[in-house]
């Protein structure tokens, strides 16, 4: 092991650059959530409350926050992704074994074991931005750009949505609470807010979120690329796991999918963007 890769295996290391990502992350989502509000509810035409129409907080809040965790989810499959790539990355401090595909299919589902990216180290001229972002987007070769960009949305929206779902259990019902009791009574269930109440609430809502919601989706990549990592030096031991063919057993998956008959990984850059 190297002296980098003791470091990056480091406990404290681990939890600076969780830290770090999040309060950045927080201070984005903060700012951001805060001139969202700002926009919407310094003038407004109706009563911002709680529960009602058309200024809706709790509506807000719940629609913010799906759409924050999914667009967290894009961008830290695609940054996080290229530093793991590059080995700037932590290696996570404990142990980790790959699960069994039979018995955890829903864990494999889930992070895409098998989709995970790592650096060629056969072919090191494989390990370009442009190869990156090629074996990220194209699962499926053989079919054009645009297809292979839905199909790669689509599954990381389902993701993004199952994060924010957990996410939502826990942040929407207790600011909903705290809301209730700070907001003045309207009618027999519903609060309304004054002045800049709204908006400083937004803020330090998308702070937590994005506080909370970005190591969860680092910690995610990570951890696939681990499992990954495990996958491809796996032999074959039966009918729990398969031989990866080639050094890199993504790649080799996306052809296979298209023509069963190929056993050649594709790791090229051929495909155009």
């Amino acid at each position: 092991m190297t002296k980098k890769d003791s470091t990056r295996r480091s406990i404290w290391y681990n939890a600076y650059y969780l830290l770090e990502q999040a309060l950045i992350s927080g201070i984005i989502s903060g700012g951001s959530q805060f001139g969202i509000a700002y926009a919407m509810y310094f003038h407004p035409k109706h009563d911002i409350t709680l529960w009602a129409f058309p200024h809706t907080m709790s509506g807000d809040c719940a629609l913010s926050l799906f759409i924050q965790v999914g667009v967290t989810w894009y961008m830290e499959e695609l940054t996080i992704g290229w530093d793991a790539l590059n080995g700037d990355t932590p290696i996570l401090p404990f142990p980790v074994s790959l699960p069994s595909r039979i018995k955890h299919k829903v864990i494999w589902w889930y992070f895409e074991i098998d989709r995970g990216i790592v650096a060629d180290e056969v072919e090191p001229q494989n390990n370009t931005f442009k190869g990156y972002m090629r074996r990220q987007f194209i699962r499926y070769p053989h079919k054009n750009w645009f297809f292979n960009l839905c199909e790669w949305a689509i599954r990381k929206t389902i993701r993004g949505v199952i994060l924010g779902a957990l996410m939502w259990a826990w942040e929407w019902p207790i600011t909903m609470g705290i809301m209730a009791g700070i907001g003045t009574p309207k009618g027999a269930y519903d609060y309304k807010f004054y002045g800049y109440f709204p908006e400083v609430m937004k803020l330090i809502y998308g702070f937590v979120l994005g506080f909370a919601s970005t190591p969860a989706a680092i910690l995610a990549v990570m951890l696939r690329d681990q499992w990954y990592r495990l996958y491809v030096g796996m032999d074959n031991k039966g009918d729990d796991e398969s031989e990866p063919i080639g050094k890199d057993r993504g790649l080799d998956l996306m052809v296979k999918e298209e023509n069963p008959s190929s056993t050649t990984p594709n790791t090229d850059d051929s495909f155009s963007l």
